[in-house]
């Protein structure tokens, strides 16, 4: 179900933590899964967070600071990471061994290579997920709208998103 395809985006939202849980479970490919993870806790466009490169990142001001749709000359967008974007960042370091140039969610090929969009909608199908990366941000949309929403803390808690303390210990296994 799609959150253009349903009357009740409620429905979409609802299975959101559940959704979650369960690609957090998935071992087969964990390392698909993270950009997967950022995009639905940053609220961002998929373009935006598959091109994030690490030099974007100042960890220790937790910021992301990005032009708009990773354009040259786009408008500086800045976001506040908290812990959930903060965690998934640190597990793709893991990924990376360490690396912190390239993309931070680089293709199978290499650093220099981002995850390809339709990588990301590939992973989410084999996973047996009728959803889209643009379904995370139209949830969002709708719950901001119509339930008054909030900021991306109180978007993480409605998604009753786990600290990785309650992960299972190999779902930091790499691919």
């Amino acid at each position: 179900m799609r959150v253009e395809q349903t009357n009740d985006w409620r429905d979409i939202l609802d299975a959101l933590p559940t959704f979650l849980k369960q690609i957090e479970q998935d071992h087969r490919r964990p390392a698909s899964f993270l950009p997967i993870r950022f995009i639905l806790l940053s609220t961002r466009h998929a373009k935006e967070c598959r091109l994030a490169t690490w030099q974007q990142f100042d960890m220790e001001a937790a910021i992301w600071r990005f032009p708009a749709m990773q354009k040259a000359g786009g408008v500086m967008v800045e976001v506040k990471l908290h812990d959930g974007l903060l965690q998934i960042l640190k597990r793709a370091s893991t990924h990376a061994h360490g690396v912190d140039e390239g993309y931070v969610f680089p293709s199978r090929q290499g650093i220099d290579q981002p995850f390809a969009g339709e990588s990301l909608s590939m992973s989410l199908k084999r996973a047996g997920y009728d959803l889209v990366p643009l379904d995370f941000g139209r949830a969002y949309k709708c719950w901001t709208e119509q339930e008054g929403g909030g900021d991306l803390l109180a978007w993480r808690r409605r998604l009753q998103i786990a600290d990785a303390s309650d992960l299972p210990a190999n779902s930091l296994d790499s691919e």
